[in-house]
């Protein structure tokens, strides 16, 4: 699937977040925070891992071509914090750079999430979360639709 690098930054983000929910316990004068997992079928969790696992690689490549700009920017310059906060015609073309590269469009292998696995009347994913992960999310209604345009023109 077709997500810019930005869309593939924020779903890696959310797969992270499917770990499970934080939650404050107290046993007696004691509290801690724990995970609480949620109830997610191994075919889910394999489809989350594998997910995570390839936009991990589709990052490490971004921040290879972020630090080979900042070189090229930046060159045998200090730090480049220091270097482009001191220089604002550096600042914008690394802002710019950025932009364009966050932007970027990329081809991404990753595999699509049934909303029913997520099982959200039992697992309180935050909205936040699903929000960033509606690019691999497959809803049922937009499945059945497709399926009916194959029919229609098989």
């Amino acid at each position: 699937m077709k997500m810019t690098m930005q869309t593939a930054i924020n779903v890696f983000t959310a797969l992270g977040q499917l770990d499970g929910l934080q939650q404050a316990v107290r046993n007696g004068a004691t509290s801690a925070v724990i995970n609480v997992p949620y109830d997610f079928k191994g075919s889910l969790r394999r489809i989350i891992y594998r997910n995570h696992a390839i936009l991990r690689a589709e990052i490490d490549a971004f921040n290879l071509a972020s630090q080979a700009e900042w070189r090229r920017i930046v060159g045998d310059r200090a730090r480049l914090d220091e270097t482009v906060a001191a220089d604002a015609a550096l600042k914008a073309e690394y802002d710019q750079k950025m932009r364009e590269l966050q932007n970027e469009e990329v081809e991404i292998g990753l595999k699509y999430i049934q909303e029913d696995a997520l099982n959200l009347d039992k697992n309180p994913i935050p909205g936040s979360v699903l929000s960033m992960l509606e690019p691999i999310i497959e809803f049922p209604d937009e499945k059945e639709q497709a399926d009916a345009a194959v029919r229609s023109t098989g």
